[in-house]
């Protein structure tokens, strides 16, 4: 699940608050990723 996020910025016509939401979304994402990696029990 691979995302071409140059792609994805440059569909959403460079709009500041769309590329906050993509990045706040995919931080979140990350975060909850890393942490059932590293502590599978307790996420």
């Amino acid at each position: 699940m691979k995302a071409d996020t140059g792609a994805v910025i440059d569909a959403s016509g460079k709009n500041e608050q769309v590329k906050k939401v993509f990045w706040t979304l995919f931080v979140a994402m990350a975060g909850y990723v890393m942490a059932r990696v590293v502590d599978p029990v307790t996420a």
